[in-house]
């Protein structure tokens, strides 16, 4: 039996190392995009309201936006003024009924209590803002929430606990456009904050 040609044998090796290559390189441009584990790392950069990667993205024939979410621990903060340290910063969700998210919208919303992010509940019904408590996160927890329609409600969901919202249109499913992480309130960020979320289909 013949020895393997050194030179089949290096055309093999190379064979292997580019195959390889192929394969790892969709991971590596996920992460160049941002996307870390399913995660897509949205930044709002110290002086700003809005976060990166905040295209514009239609929402129709969906019913739900299930979404599991974690806040890194640069989004702990002390407003600039103290009275500002409750207004309620923005983290996932929609626009609705086919107007501006000012007028119907459904979000869930966060701040930093001091020991905790207390996360909420956050609509817009008609132009009138409204918000209810949902819960509480630490940072680097990834709670499982929803948002769903049903008629003229909003259901939301932390970690499976329910909470109802007034809808203000009864479409039969979500008809709008994405809303991304904001920080505000009155404030801009006071520095560079990272929020992390990953849909769930």
């Amino acid at each position: 039996m013949k020895a393997t040609s050194p030179i089949i044998f290096l055309a093999f090796c190379l064979f292997l190392f580019i195959s390889c290559k192929k394969l790892l390189e969709p991971a590596v441009d996920r992460a160049k995009a941002g996307e870390k584990d399913g995660f897509t790392e949205y930044v709002i950069e110290a002086g700003e309201h809005y976060a990166t990667a905040n295209g514009y993205k239609p929402i129709t024939n969906r019913k739900e936006m299930h979404f599991i979410a974690w806040l890194d621990s640069n989004c702990i903060y002390t407003a600039a003024d103290a009275v500002n340290q409750g207004d309620i910063n923005k983290l996932y969700g929609f626009g609705d009924c086919n107007t501006g998210h000012q007028q119907s919208s459904a979000r869930v919303g966060w701040n930093w209590n001091g020991t905790a992010f207390d996360l909420f509940a956050y609509c817009y019904v008609n132009s009138i803002r409204q918000s209810t408590l949902l819960g509480y996160g630490k940072p680097k927890e990834r709670p499982d929430l929803s948002i769903s329609i049903n008629e003229n409600k909003y259901l939301f969901k932390l970690n499976g606990k329910l909470q109802t919202m007034e809808r203000g249109c009864s479409t039969n499913d979500i008809v709008g456009y994405q809303l991304y992480p904001y920080f505000g309130g009155d404030e801009v960020a006071p520095h560079r904050m990272t929020v992390n979320i990953r849909e769930v289909e």
